[in-house]
């Protein structure tokens, strides 16, 4: 399912558990306490459609404790102020409902809590508060990357996300992004690649000890002469799937440790 970049707001929805008074809306600041030494209990249900991430961010004074579903997912002591995005957790969701707890603890003074589910980067709303003709390219590549990170479904869409192209243009233990390339040049624009020389070689793997990851690799093969000019084309299209591994999972770091 496609879901529009403007509607990353409306993906979660969320309701009270019950009829508040003095919680009032999430999202801004609320000063509950009147007296030292108290405890203050937040109750909400996210409701997701499906199983998934979500980003919860407090702020509080004093201290705080979260519960997701009974288990606990954050604890937080001695915050000098209520400061929205002070503290922020990633917790996974369940399809339907989930029981969110807090419980704001206040030691001396004026006490408080905020509390929102769903972050979004000051930079992404900005972009959205602005027609999408005028975004800046910082812009386009803030929003798209948040959609990607928190839109169900939004890494996978078209032939080039599914993974058996994928596995296709791997060798089942590494990718090798010439692959996809040179399969766009052929199949879906009709224009296939030159031949490689007869001494252009294969991009090398890892040698042991080495930890380049595959940008870094191909870089080093476009360090020969007769490799560079084609390479200057078809590498850029094979890379930008790289967040697809040989089997077509999606990843953010090559074999656990370099960003892709």
């Amino acid at each position: 399912m496609w879901t529009s970049r403007r509607s990353i707001r409306a993906v979660i929805t969320r309701r009270s558990a019950g009829p508040s008074t003095r919680t009032g809306p999430d999202g801004q600041p609320h000063f509950p306490f009147n007296q030292p030494r108290s405890a203050f209990y937040l109750y909400r249900v996210i409701n997701s459609p499906v199983a998934r991430e979500l980003t919860l961010s407090f702020g509080v004074n004093d201290s705080l404790k979260v519960w997701l579903n009974g288990a606990p997912v954050l604890t937080a002591a001695s915050r000098p102020r209520v400061t929205p995005d002070d503290l922020a957790t990633r917790v996974s969701l369940l399809a339907g409902e989930n029981h969110l707890l807090l419980k704001v603890v206040n030691n001396v003074g004026s006490g408080g809590y905020w509390f929102r589910a769903g972050f979004i980067p000051a930079n992404v709303l900005a972009a959205l508060a602005t027609p999408e003709s005028a975004w800046t390219p910082e812009q386009q590549r803030a929003v798209d990357a948040f959609h990607l990170y928190t839109v169900p479904g939004a890494r996978r869409g078209g032939l080039v996300a599914m993974a058996g192209f994928h596995k296709w243009g791997s060798d089942e233990n590494r990718t090798k992004p010439v692959h996809p390339r040179k399969y766009f040049l052929e199949v879906l624009f009709n224009d296939p690649p030159a031949p490689p020389p007869p001494n252009a070689g294969e991009v090398q793997a890892n040698a042991r000890g080495q930890n380049r990851s595959v940008r870094e690799r191909l870089a080093g093969h476009r360090e020969r002469e007769s490799c560079r000019n084609c390479h200057a084309g078809l590498d850029p299209y094979g890379l930008a799937l790289e967040n697809f591994n040989a089997i077509g999972q999606w990843r953010t770091r090559q074999d656990g440790e370099k960003p892709v």
